[in-house]
């Protein structure tokens, strides 16, 4: 079975790192409700530059609040890093700002 790598100790099938990627971007533009969406600094399976992260930001085109935002110090799984507590608190403040804006 061929893999591209591992997320945590789990490997990630070379398969699902190019559908994953192509189905958010034919989805995305459809999603209405506000968004934010984070990745594990260590994350292996998008691509982290600026540009790319741009570009999935834009592709959220329908959703009048959305993020895309890098957690440092964590993997795929941020809610299982140690940067989970800081992961859970901006996810609050953006629930917060979407609660707060109507």
């Amino acid at each position: 079975r061929d893999v591209i790598g591992y997320v945590g100790r789990a490997p990630i099938p070379a398969g699902e790192a190019e559908a994953w990627p192509a189905a958010f971007r034919e989805l995305a533009p459809r999603i209405s409700v506000p968004a934010r969406i984070t990745f594990g600094d260590h994350e292996r399976l998008w691509s982290l530059d600026l540009a790319d992260l741009a570009e999935l930001e834009a592709v959220l085109s329908a959703s009048r609040r959305r993020r895309v935002a890098v957690q440092p110090g964590a993997g795929h799984n941020i809610s299982l890093s140690w940067a989970a507590p800081a992961y859970h608190l901006k996810v609050l403040a953006f629930t917060e700002e979407c609660v707060l804006d109507g």
